[in-house]
């Protein structure tokens, strides 16, 4: 609004200029001098644009009584001015007015262009999109997973009971799918293993895929036969040993490789294998009956029987 108004202020001082110059022409040179003689002693710094304007009417004033004219036509005359600066500030209007016309359309170019970052932006949404159902892909396979949180083992019960028969174990590491997840019990599946677990005692969904992720290590299953272990990531490297399908190594997880080779432990040391060829997925277990098990301590123990017989008969 101050803008508007120097600039009206501005154009009445040139119009007015212009005025008491036409008329000090028609004045004679007595008064010429005497106009040129007040003009030098006003004092522009102190008085600014009121101080001239001020000045230029009683300049006119004088001149115009001096050389006769009516105080009508200094009336006309000064109405003249006061028009032409309403018209100037018209017009600071009008400039004011196509400035903020000028600022939406900056406004709006600049929301054009946020609109195509915006789209140009869509791709990498997309992507990251992708990673994310990639990732929510994993995630919806631990959906119905089950874990035991626990250091040794987790009783696994024919129902809901604590007080139910034990028809199995699951072990630390071992996975069960959920068949019915309840509030204080869940009923699984794991192996051969049917019943029921406390959940006091088990992480479930997103949350057992991290405490697998950070409790166990990745297996790679060898897929083919004569698979070639090799001492670098590189298919001219010289070959540690070649081993058979189905066998399992331990990705060493600290070591970063492209996505054609595998770092794996064998023999206590970092080798790679060929990506292609293997199969990788966390070492985890599946629970076991309690049939399953005694039948496995009764195995155990007939090996120790044969060895301890084997070391007497020596």
């Amino acid at each position: 609004m101050n803008l508007k108004k120097r600039a009206a202020g501005a154009i009445a001082v040139a119009m007015s200029v212009v005025v008491m110059t036409s008329v000090a022409q028609a004045a004679p040179a007595d008064y010429k001098t005497g106009v040129a003689s007040q003009a030098t002693t006003t004092d522009l710094a102190t008085n600014g644009i009121a101080g001239i304007a001020v000045s230029m009417s009683q300049y006119e004033s004088d001149a115009y009584e001096y050389i006769g004219l009516a105080d009508a036509n200094v009336q006309q005359m000064n109405v003249a001015r006061v028009t032409s600066g309403d018209a100037a500030e018209q017009d600071a209007d009008a400039a004011e007015e196509g400035l903020t016309e000028m600022t939406v359309d900056v406004a709006d170019a600049d929301t054009a262009v946020q609109a195509e970052n915006a789209a140009s932006g869509t791709e990498t949404d997309v992507s990251t999109e992708t990673a994310d159902s990639e990732q929510t892909e994993e995630e919806e396979l631990w959906q119905n997973r089950l874990m035991a949180d626990v250091n040794d083992y987790l009783y696994v019960r024919a129902s809901a009971d604590a007080d139910a028969e034990i028809v199995g174990k699951l072990y630390k590491g071992d996975v069960a799918e959920i068949q019915e997840e309840g509030s204080g019990w869940t009923h699984v599946a794991s192996g051969n293993v049917d019943g029921y677990v406390n959940n006091d005692y088990c992480v479930t969904g997103t949350e057992a895929l991290a405490y697998a992720q950070q409790n166990f290590d990745t297996e790679a299953e060898v897929r083919t036969n004569g698979l070639r272990i090799r001492s670098e990531a590189d298919e001219n490297a010289s070959v540690i040993t070649a081993v058979s399908e189905g066998t399992t190594l331990k990705v060493d997880s600290g070591v970063e490789t492209d996505d054609k080779w595998i770092a794996v432990v064998y023999g206590g040391t970092t080798r790679y294998v060929s990506a292609d060829y293997v199969t990788t997925s966390l070492a985890l277990g599946e629970g076991i009956t309690i049939e399953e098990e005694q039948a496995e301590l009764a195995r155990i123990a007939e090996e120790e029987a044969a060895k301890k017989q084997h070391r007497l008969r020596k």
